[in-house]
């Protein structure tokens, strides 16, 4: 139907068959793509919203969205929550409707959003700098810093490029969307160390399996971190920060484990100075947390001091005691703490 709603903004009232969280209304442009529109609330009388403008407006079931959702509709409230408030910046999609699936990291990033700030949109949050140095001079010494790399070592990218693609039969380089500062979302670039060798079902085998030589190699030495000087540059990382780690980990994070985001992710972190993959999920949180409120730039020289010394030097921490990676993180369980304290 179309709706000649104005100049102004107008509460529309779309009568529907039953109330149904489950039911959105979208617009639909001269091209047929369809849009979720902010606002919209199902209640016992119909489908009401708020826009301007006319357009193109019919009521779909955005239940059919979702892809990995549990049962219930509480993956359509969480949308439209986070929309109304403005909470989609630097996710990648913010069309909803049935031919337009959420995936699971743009959900889980709605829910850490939600989770962190009920009352409040993301801007309206902040972390306060520690410092000086924190507030003024980090993100310019950060962009210097990886211009530096990239010139300096641009011979080392060009022959971890080649031997990437002999040793790991392909592409050299490995993206994936991490989570950085506030919880949004960046492509992270490294050079692979794992092969995407699969069983005969199509899945990826073993972490242990894939990690050959050459990619173990690239660990110890954390030559495999290279390509992160342009994610630096870029603005979505640090030299020295909390590790940038999945997406799925998001909602699973307590509410104090939440603030190793408040600062860009780094290059290198107190965590990985002190254990790297080597101490439990919970104290290398809590060590990400301390480091987010005590942010100084003798601090920062320090740890990129002990990372050349750990990585290069000592090789310490690469794996777990019990995993050739990192376990995967599947949340803190209520009443579980770190036994990890700060050093003031």
């Amino acid at each position: 139907m179309n709706l000649p709603v104005g100049s102004g903004s107008v509460k529309v009232n779309l009568p529907v068959a039953k109330p149904d969280p489950g039911l959105v209304a979208v617009i639909v442009d001269e091209r047929g793509n369809e849009t979720l529109v902010p606002k919209s609330v199902v209640t016992e009388d119909g489908l009401k919203m708020e826009m301007e403008g006319s357009a193109n407006v019919k009521i779909v079931d955005n239940s059919k969205s979702f892809q990995d959702v549990p049962e219930g509709h509480w993956a359509n409230d969480a949308v439209s929550f986070a929309s109304a408030r403005n909470l989609f910046q630097g996710v990648n999609e913010t069309a909803f409707a049935p031919n337009r699936a959420m995936t699971r990291s743009m959900l889980a990033t709605v829910l850490y959003r939600l989770e962190s700030q009920p009352e409040t949109s993301a801007e309206d949050v902040s972390h306060k700098p520690y410092g000086p140095y924190e507030k003024y001079l980090k993100r310019p010494i950060d962009f210097l810093c990886g211009l530096a790399a990239v010139v300096v070592f641009s011979w080392l990218y060009l022959i971890l490029m080649v031997l990437g693609v002999i040793f790991m039969g392909g592409n050299p380089f490995f993206t994936q969307e991490r989570p950085g500062k506030d919880g949004k979302l960046f492509k992270l670039i490294k050079f692979r160390s794992m092969s995407n060798q699969k069983d005969k079902n199509g899945n990826l085998l073993p972490d242990d399996v894939r990690l050959n030589k050459y990619g173990r190699f690239l660990r110890k030495t954390s030559l495999d971190e290279l390509p992160e000087a342009f994610n630096i540059m870029k603005g979505d990382m640090s030299v020295v920060g909390p590790r940038p780690l999945l997406v799925q980990y998001l909602p699973r994070y307590n509410s104090e484990q939440k603030h190793r985001h408040d600062v860009r992710p780094g290059l290198s972190g107190y965590a990985q100075v002190h254990g790297r993959n080597d101490v439990s999920w919970e104290d290398k949180f809590a060590m990400d947390v301390w480091y987010v409120n005590h942010v100084t730039f003798l601090g920062d020289v320090k740890i990129v001091f002990q990372t050349v010394g750990k990585a290069f030097i000592k090789q310490e921490g690469i794996s777990s005691r019990t995993s050739a990676t990192m376990e995967e993180f599947m949340g803190t369980p209520d009443g579980m703490t770190s036994n990890w304290r700060g050093p003031y």
